[in-house]
């Protein structure tokens, strides 16, 4: 019989005290959290999304799950202040919950399971995500809890924790456009895992061949999921490739000197249908913004951002109807087909910015920052974030270039061979790779996920280093 509910409250053999145990060091994880960073850093995208949810009108130009939350969260008779600090509160929540479903998953408790905790929990670098109020930090929280709930069903035998952590992957995937990608290895295991449980209600099935098919079905239908849940959240979904494949195209347009973005572009002075405050630039001009001067003036290599908002020239208008993106994507056809090197070129331009060449700071609301975004006065990091940012730690490449070698090492170890590590490997592997072609912007955010899998994977090989089993198998090697 499945059972249903929080995962680690489903554990009976924990007893009264480790139940109480383990929402005592979730309480003191975050109030920690709240301690250091509340009420977060709050941004001009969470302030669109806030005022999405005011409106009760809600776009895709941002991720809409995260407008349809603020919304719940406002009907709730206690309310934080500033009002936006309520999904710092959500991904705080969501951030420890998942980690302590990870201690739980290989039986840590007493002092080993807080040490683990403290290790996983404050880890510097990751525990500095928490104070930025994005749809990384809660697409990260998110999965973080997925993985949790997967590997404590899996150690404790639970179908419960493999349904909660597919539900955490559906959240995880709306909040997001990207977070699909890496929700999906995970999905994977997730449907393996299923298959282990249901497996003796079908006998006469190969085992391999309904793990394999329960694993597909299982990630189809996060896939389908999320995009039927954001069709149906906006009806006229728009706005949430049309920046990247407009980013491209300027690009190609601009190093090959031939304008390949389509003429739907030219009409500048009908008003979109977006409400608040984002206003493609130089609306007054009077010229074709697809001149091809024009489109070198608004190409820069690490940013789509310039393309609409920000510096000289005649910003491009946003595309509001389904036709005018059908346009568009004909036209990045043709573009990336006719001009397959300048593509190329664009997209090492942007993936060398994003894992190189650190154009926006790790995080928002260093001491040094202005810290006042619309009406909300946002909390500066401690100094100990500044002097991070100089380190590796902070650097792009250095955590795409740790996941290749935890997965590397895994090779030839038994310890290593599991689902928990290598689903965990993929996912980051496989968010990194997609980055290269789907990073519209070079800013660190993206690499939040990365932080995390080389965490979790770095701990998971300390922790089972110090295992018997490893140890074995170790001793058996040729030297």
């Amino acid at each position: 019989m499945v059972e249903l509910g929080w995962p680690i409250l489903m554990e009976g053999r924990m007893g009264q005290s480790g139940l109480w145990r383990t929402l005592g060091l979730l309480l003191v994880g975050t109030a920690l959290s709240l301690w250091l960073f509340y009420p977060g850093c709050t941004v001009g995208d969470i302030l669109y999304t806030w005022g999405d949810a005011q409106r009760g009108q809600v776009t895709d130009f941002q991720p809409p799950l995260l407008a349809i939350l603020y919304r719940l969260f406002s009907a709730f008779p206690l309310q934080p202040d500033p009002p936006t600090a309520s999904l710092f509160l959500l991904s705080t929540l969501v951030y420890w919950s998942g980690l302590l479903l990870v201690v739980q998953s290989f039986g840590g408790q007493g002092l080993y399971g807080l040490a683990g905790l403290v290790i996983l929990g404050f880890f510097l670098p990751t525990f500095g995500i928490l104070s930025q109020i994005l749809s990384d930090t809660l697409m990260s929280s998110f999965l973080v809890l997925a993985y949790g709930c997967l590997a404590w069903g899996e150690a404790r035998g639970r179908p419960a924790g493999v349904i909660a952590g597919i539900i955490s992957l559906g959240f995880a995937s709306l909040c997001k456009a990207t977070g699909v990608i890496a929700a999906l290895p995970l999905a994977l295991w997730a449907g393996r895992l299923l298959a282990s449980h249901l497996h003796g209600w079908q006998p006469g099935g190969p085992r391999r061949l309904s793990a394999l098919g329960l694993s597909l079905v299982v990630a189809l239908g996060l896939v389908g999921g999320t995009w039927g849940v954001n069709r149906l959240l906006t009806q006229e979904p728009t706005y949430p490739s049309q920046q990247l494949l407009a980013f491209d195209l300027t690009g190609i347009s601009a190093i090959t000197g031939t304008v390949y973005l389509p003429d739907v572009f030219t009409d500048t002075q009908t008003p979109h249908r977006l409400p608040g405050f984002y206003v493609p630039k130089g609306r007054q001009l009077q010229t074709n913004p697809l001149m091809i001067q024009n489109l070198r003036t608004l190409y820069e290599p690490h940013s789509s951002q310039k393309l609409y908002f920000y510096g000289p020239g005649k910003g491009l208008p946003f595309l509001d109807r389904p036709a005018e993106m059908q346009a568009l994507r004909r036209a990045w056809l043709k573009g990336v087909t006719q001009a397959f090197p300048a593509y190329i070129q664009v997209r090492a331009r942007m993936a060398w910015a994003l894992f190189a060449g650190r154009p926006w700071p790790p995080y928002y609301c260093l001491p040094n920052d202005n810290l006042v975004s619309g009406d909300v006065l946002n909390r500066a990091l401690p100094q100990v974030f500044v002097w991070l940012a100089a380190t590796p730690l902070l650097q792009g490449w250095f955590y795409g270039l740790a996941i290749l070698g935890l997965l590397l090492i895994s090779r030839g170890r038994p310890a290593l061979q599991t689902g928990r590590y290598l689903s965990l490997g993929w996912s980051g592997l496989a968010y990194g790779v997609s980055l290269f072609f789907l990073a519209a912007t070079a800013e660190f955010r993206h690499l939040y996920w990365l932080m995390f899998v080389t965490l979790l994977m770095g701990f998971e090989v300390l922790r089972l280093s110090t295992s018997p089993a490893m140890e074995a198998e170790n001793r058996q090697e040729p030297p």
